[in-house]
């Protein structure tokens, strides 16, 4: 009696377990930062991967899965209000909502910085949007610099868009883009696995400085309420 007593309440923690498990409420935690170290999707590592690791391991309510999703295609869904999930790695800036009231935000996980990136043969010192002037500029699909877009716009520089900060770095390697703006912990890993360490040459002022965080749409109250703390 007391052995099936046993094996009786070992079947109702494993499925109270298991039931735990299946609801779970999945949430995709999407990024568009096709780049090293954030999302290494080969992989599946990266620093994104690990915030998302973390969150998991802290409650038992939802399980956070990440995912890739170009920006265009965040933008359109967020206009839409049909965004299934929230934006890792962002910033208010970004999404035009520098008084945080068009979504919820996470405080700053991570303190970051976009550098400008010339060739050490023919190294390029940026002080502003306005000294790139007439340079050729080389940048991913997609994404927004402030000032270098509004001078690409007015014809004041030449774009040159890539899909990723690789290709930009090869291209600079021979000398067909002036330079290029990136995260300083994508060109630290590339440097590193590339070695080319005494390729580059990085401007002392940055283009960028800033605090990464978390969009979570305006009816993931609930998640909002769970993620605000972190």
């Amino acid at each position: 009696m007391i052995f099936k007593m046993d094996l009786f309440l070992k079947v109702v923690i494993l499925f109270c377990f298991s039931v735990n498990l299946w609801c779970k409420e999945n949430v995709n935690v999407y990024t568009y930062h096709d780049k090293p170290p954030y999302y290494i999707s080969e992989k599946g590592k990266g620093i994104y991967f690990s915030y998302t690791e973390l969150l998991n391991k802290k409650q038992n309510d939802y399980k956070f899965l990440v995912k890739f999703l170009p920006r265009i295609r965040i933008n359109t869904l967020l206009e839409k209000n049909g965004l299934d999930g929230i934006i890792i790695g962002v910033n208010p800036i970004w999404f035009k909502d520098k008084d945080k009231t068009k979504y919820y935000w996470t405080n700053g996980f991570l303190k970051d910085e976009d550098v400008v990136v010339s060739s050490i043969t023919r190294p390029f010192e940026y002080t502003g949007p306005d000294s790139a002037k007439g340079k050729i500029w080389g940048t991913v699909r997609g994404l927004y610099y402030f000032g270098l877009e509004e001078l690409s716009q007015k014809k004041e520089i030449t774009k040159e868009e890539t899909a990723t900060e690789l290709q930009n770095l090869e291209k600079l390697n021979f000398n067909r883009i002036d330079f290029t703006v990136m995260s300083r912990s994508t060109l630290d890993y590339y440097e590193r696995i590339k070695h080319w360490r005494k390729n580059f040459a990085i401007s002392k002022v940055p283009h960028d400085i800033f605090e990464r965080h978390v969009l979570i749409p305006k009816n993931k109250q609930k998640l909002y309420e769970f993620m605000k703390p972190l």
